[in-house]
């Protein structure tokens, strides 16, 4: 996507990630947009591993979801609150870095958190997409974690008799995923990380700006009554009620808006369009099941349609004639 950076035109090469950096790239000669910064990182305990000593953070854009877990994430609608919610978090040993390695199955400390991790930040079942136009790439994340721990591969179910191999890895992952959600952690249903679980966040790839952030899909009305009648946030302002969902989201431009998969409160599958530059929700239609990898926008006999790729094949929905409602095929 060609951009206008500091008034010079780049070609732009622009690549979302797990980590929920957005990679700004000049594709005609490989280097950066904007300063890439090696930093250092934890090193590794597991016995012969050697990583990196440094991993490369982009400068611009700012990351588009959370990075790790620290106390600057902990919701602080009050001070007290946010002491109640740093003894969650210190109690359960949540506090990660976004490049913290595996720990060994032994470990007192337990599996790692890795946030995002392999299921968090952006992910294959929701790519981002972009604006040639406006220079805007619209991006799907979800705050969450991965758990990573490793065992001695002789003992690992991941290192099985039956595959190819003939001798063991020194070291295995314990599983794919360790079991547990950070979302979990909680004072009595208040969730204590700030923030949405999933979003759609818009960023001008001119200037590296983020321009609006907004849920995918609306969390559960269970959900939002548990926060909004929680008896620590009674009278409190700007508590967040509705984070939206775990999840990353198909989505498709047009000329004139963003569309995306979504949920609505009632967990009915939707299909919204969004403003491109405030982010604000301006439709939205029901679809036969919730959207994922991708969609895309066509014209047929002066029509406009949009193809939704599902869970289970297929959707066409038929965007309106003036005065009528949408066509679901």
């Amino acid at each position: 996507m060609d951009v206008t950076v500091d008034g010079r035109e780049v070609k732009g090469l622009f690549q979302a990630t797990k980590q929920a950096f957005l990679y700004a790239i000049d594709r005609e000669t490989g280097e950066p947009i904007w300063p890439i910064e090696e930093r250092s990182v934890p090193a590794s305990n597991v016995p012969g591993e050697t990583l990196s000593l440094t991993q490369p953070f982009p400068i611009r854009p700012a990351p588009y979801d959370l990075q790790g877990r620290t106390e600057d994430h902990l919701i602080d609608y009050t001070p007290e609150i946010k002491e109640m919610a740093r003894q969650v978090a210190a109690e359960n040993n949540l506090f990660n870095g976004l490049f913290d390695p595996p720990t060994t199955i032994d470990d007192p400390a337990g599996p790692a958190w890795n946030c995002p991790g392999g299921g968090g930040g952006t992910n294959i079942t929701g790519p981002a997409v972009g604006d040639p136009v406006q220079g805007i790439v619209f991006v799907s994340s979800q705050s969450n974690c991965f758990r990573l721990q490793v065992m001695p591969g002789v003992d690992s179910p991941l290192d099985e008799l039956d595959q190819s191999g003939t001798t063991h890895t020194d070291w295995a992952a314990v599983s794919t995923t360790v079991r547990g959600s950070i979302e979990q952690f909680t004072i009595d249903g208040l969730p204590i990380w700030k923030g949405l679980v999933g979003r759609i966040t818009a960023i001008d790839v001119n200037t590296g700006d983020h321009l609006w952030a907004v849920p995918y899909a609306d969390a559960s009305e269970a959900q939002q009554d548990r926060i909004r009648n929680h008896p620590l946030v009674q009278g409190l302002e700007g508590v967040e009620i509705n984070r939206g969902r775990g999840g990353n989201t198909a989505m498709v431009v047009t000329p004139t808006m963003l569309v995306a998969g979504g949920l609505s409160a009632d967990n009915r599958p939707m299909l919204y369009a969004y403003d491109k530059q405030t982010g604000e929700r301006v439709g939205g239609v029901e679809i036969p099941g919730v959207t994922r990898y991708g969609m895309s926008s066509w014209t047929h006999e002066g029509r406009q349609y949009i193809i939704v790729q599902l869970s289970e094949g297929l959707a066409a929905v038929a965007l309106p004639v003036e005065g009528g409602a949408p066509d679901r095929h």
